[in-house]
């Protein structure tokens, strides 16, 4: 290989041998020094022709946890497109169509063409208006009287897992918040009709991140982290436990608007006020760990979860099994318990979160990892600045 700027052929090493591949992912070479104290390493022919790389292409070097070193193709050789068509049937449900197009936004396609015999329905162009929407940086691009064409117009140096993980988590913690406002005062009013759409930007980020990352499991960029493949799985499985976490805290919401319609009790509301409290607790300090981890504070969490299940329970049998208030009306004592349920599965899930922080912390330490995944700096899906194969069937908020 030679030196850029040099022009001299690369020497053998030692013996005028080059060793060769060990199988197919594994070489020995010999580095060869250089003035300034920098050295050249040769790489395989074979590599450098599935790679289509060639004298003179750039290449991009990154330090990885466990004290490697990767070299990766530069950014700016990007996928050729992948095109998807589509047949529409004219009796598809609109929402069956929208999964369609979810997972093949999923899959990592670029451009997706959507075809009818005789004519897109109004009906079905609503559901690319909500598609567009609802995912990062697809519009439509092309639309007639039988076809509508949508394209990924986004960046293609990717994104950075930690920021959309951390602004998932914002958001996480903003319905929270409103949340135990709501339950607590009793005097927040939301728009109950509003409810379902209001976590739409942390799907948006979930699937954003599970599209990128299968995409750079089949056409590899330079990364600066995550430092392997199964770090980029412990971000995405922290992105969905992330998404469910908000699915309930806007839950929280609507219920506890609905219980502040009838009367409480001041015992039961202050109850479900202090045990909100130790779950958003725990839930904050649990995706903390997912930017700072540590495996003693990840297994003190883990436990502090188990003990919220048994006041869980607690709380179930002196309010609603023991009835000992015996006046509560039924629609209160329904309410309250959906409340528990849903502080009780957001507790499951930081659990969750905590525990992948160990599974994190102990993949940065070097442990034997397949292919590279990356992450680098890019916009935020919405545009601005940095905030925050086929898959298996997508889950739009079935839970």
């Amino acid at each position: 290989m030679k030196k850029v700027g040099d022009g001299r052929p690369g020497r053998a090493t030692a013996g005028g041998k080059r060793p060769g591949p060990d199988g197919e992912g594994r070489a020995l070479r010999q580095l060869r020094g250089m003035s300034g104290g920098e050295v050249v390493v040769s790489l395989p022919r074979k590599w450098l022709q599935s790679q289509r790389l060639q004298a003179g292409n750039q290449v991009a070097l990154h330090r990885i946890p466990g004290d490697g070193i990767l070299v990766a193709p530069s950014l700016r050789r990007a996928p050729q497109d992948q095109l998807l068509s589509m047949e529409v049937e004219g009796d598809e449900r609109p929402e069956y169509l929208f999964r369609r197009l979810i997972a093949a936004y999923l899959g990592g396609y670029d451009s997706i063409r959507l075809r009818h015999d005789e004519m897109v329905a109004p009906e079905i162009r609503k559901v690319v208006k909500e598609f567009v929407r609802r995912v990062a940086h697809f519009e439509v691009v092309e639309e007639g009287r039988e076809s509508v064409v949508l394209k990924d117009m986004g960046p293609p140096e990717g994104f950075s897992t930690g920021a959309l993980l951390r602004r998932m988590a914002q958001l996480t913690r903003a319905f929270l918040t409103e949340s135990g406002e709501c339950l607590g005062k009793g005097t927040l009013r939301p728009d109950l009709s509003r409810l379902p759409s209001r976590d739409d930007e942390v799907d948006r980020l979930a699937w954003w991140m599970e599209r990128v990352l299968l995409r750079r499991s089949i056409v590899p960029v330079a990364p600066s982290g995550p430092a392997s493949w199964s770090q980029g799985v412990h971000h995405l499985l922290a992105a969905r436990g992330l998404e469910r976490i908000s699915d309930h805290a806007i839950r929280l919401i609507g219920e506890s608007e609905r219980l502040n319609q009838g009367a409480v009790p001041g015992e039961l509301r202050l109850a479900l006020q202090r045990f909100h409290a130790e779950v958003m607790d725990l839930f904050a300090e649990a995706a903390g760990l997912l930017d700072a981890p540590d495996p003693l504070r990840a297994n003190q969490l883990i436990d502090r979860a188990e003990g919220i299940h048994s006041e869980r329970a607690a709380l179930w049998e002196r309010f609603l099994l023991a009835q000992r208030l015996p006046r509560l009306p039924s629609s209160v004592a329904a309410t309250a318990s959906l409340l528990l349920e849903s502080m009780d599965r957001i507790a499951s899930y930081s659990a969750d979160l905590a525990e992948l922080t160990l599974d994190i912390e102990s993949s940065a330490h070097g442990l034997p990892n397949g292919n590279l995944l990356p992450e680098t700096g890019a916009p935020s899906p919405s545009g601005g600045p940095e905030e925050g194969s086929q898959p298996s069937q997508p889950d739009p908020k079935g839970r």
